[in-house]
């Protein structure tokens, strides 16, 4: 399993006003899993205090180079906990190296 290092997170509820009552930028260094050929990986993930199940991952990015063009997804699966999922929908293993990823999560305000 790969955890996140140098996680930098902000907080703030002032962008997105009333769809968000709180809102998380998050920046942290990963080098994901790699994910076999038709499968997804589960183990990598990131610690944001303050943030629950229910909240939402608006968007992520990734600085890092990816072979095979994977789906990445990620979502908040409890309590101050992120888990980014690496997919490959091809018939090659998918592999990122390491790299910065940003995060928006948000709070729904409804």
């Amino acid at each position: 399993m790969a955890a996140a290092t140098a996680v930098v997170s902000q907080r703030g509820s002032k962008m997105l006003q009333g769809v968000f009552s709180e809102l998380w930028l998050v920046t942290c260094t990963l080098d994901a899993s790699s994910a076999a050929a038709g499968a997804q990986t589960t183990s990598d993930t990131i610690t944001v205090p303050g943030v629950a199940v229910g909240d939402m991952v608006i968007g992520i990015s990734s600085t890092a180079e990816v072979a095979a063009s994977p789906i990445i997804r990620a979502r908040v699966t409890a309590a101050d906990t992120v888990v980014i999922a690496l997919i490959s929908g091809t018939g090659v293993t998918a592999d990122m190296a390491s790299g910065t990823f940003k995060l928006v999560i948000g709070r729904p305000a409804f």
